[in-house]
């Protein structure tokens, strides 16, 4: 649903909360999967939702979760407990249900390390469980306007899962790549160097035989990449980036990106693992990790890697190409 091409006389359905954007994204993308286009979410602070909450509640109007119903110029707004009922109506018992068992399981991925085998069918106790986490955070969501900062969850759960199995901690690049992203990153930041060089090389190998039909110019730039990762250098500690290792990335990365555009080229040396680039909406009240380099700028969609932005917490690695320099910053516009 685009809140700016809404076609003349088409009812657009809008549920406004007072949440960062990174959460927002979150709930809007749970939210789009399961229902069918009949809702969209966004925050207070979006431009066309001033407008519509102006026009509907007055200039003065509470900050509080709001409904909104479009059509052309008319708006029609509801707050507070008022909305429930009309939302179970646009949504219907069955995308209800779907929304809330979508919100739940973002509440339990924030605080689980692996994901685990779907159920099969019925309603089993997974689901039950993920129904009544889903309830939590809608509750929370239309009560009082915020949601848990999901993102934010997850990087505390890892970095306290990771200090508990500091010894034992999965080193082959199935088991690693097991993770949800800030588990991944966390324990890649606690492998020997020999560990992470070794994850690279496989991520490389797979790549080239998961993809028969590349072309010369892309299986030269892999030999290039690949030729990089065998450097045990590459993987060697450093407190600050050399002249040389900055042009050495550079060339790398214009290499990549030449030969495959710059999300595949994210997604082969810059990505550990399922691709998930940086959020470059990602706002949130209190600071947490950085999530990428300033240095090594994977930063998509016309973003650039702001340094200590947020002031975010920075870490050694985990970002850039290789992950293996420091984070440093948010992806801003």
């Amino acid at each position: 649903m685009d809140t700016g091409n809404v076609e003349k006389g088409q009812a657009n359905w809008v549920l406004a909360f007072d949440a960062s954007c990174g959460t927002c994204r979150e709930v809007s993308e749970a939210v789009r999967r399961v229902c069918g286009g009949k809702l969209e979410v966004l925050p207070l602070m979006h431009r066309d939702v001033e407008q519509w909450r102006e026009r509907a509640l007055g200039a003065e109007a509470a900050w509080v979760p709001t409904l909104l119903r479009v059509r052309d110029a008319e708006v029609r707004a509801w707050t507070g407990k008022a909305l429930a009922a009309p939302l179970v109506r646009r949504l219907g018992l069955r995308s209800t249900l779907r929304v809330l068992t979508a919100l739940g399981q973002l509440r339990q991925d924030a605080h689980a390390p692996v994901t685990g085998p779907e159920e099969k069918s019925g309603v089993g106790r997974k689901q039950f469980l993920r129904l009544g986490a889903g309830i939590v955070v809608a509750g929370g969501l239309v009560l009082t306007g915020r949601t848990p900062s999901f993102a934010e969850d997850r990087q505390v759960a890892a970095k306290a899962w990771v200090e508990a199995n500091r010894n034992q901690l999965p080193q082959s690049y199935d088991a690693v790549i097991a993770y949800n992203l800030e588990y991944r990153r966390a324990i890649y930041r606690e492998l020997p160097a020999s560990a992470r060089r070794q994850l690279w090389l496989e991520q490389l190998q797979r790549y080239r035989a998961d993809h028969p039909s590349l072309t010369a110019e892309q299986h030269h730039a892999l030999d290039h990449i690949t030729a990089i990762a065998e450097k045990e250098s590459t993987f060697a500690p450093r407190r600050v980036a050399s002249h040389s290792a900055r042009k050495e990335e550079q060339d790398v990365k214009e290499t990549a990106v030449q030969a495959f555009g710059h999300d595949e080229a994210y997604a082969i040396l810059a990505s550990l693992g399922p691709s998930t680039p940086p959020d470059p909406l990602a706002i949130t009240a209190r600071p947490i990790a950085c999530t990428c380099s300033d240095e090594s700028d994977w930063c998509t969609n016309d973003t650039y890697c702001k340094k200590n932005a947020s002031s975010c917490d920075v870490t050694g690695s985990g970002c850039g190409q290789f992950w293996e320099w420091a984070c440093n910053g948010r992806c801003r516009n």
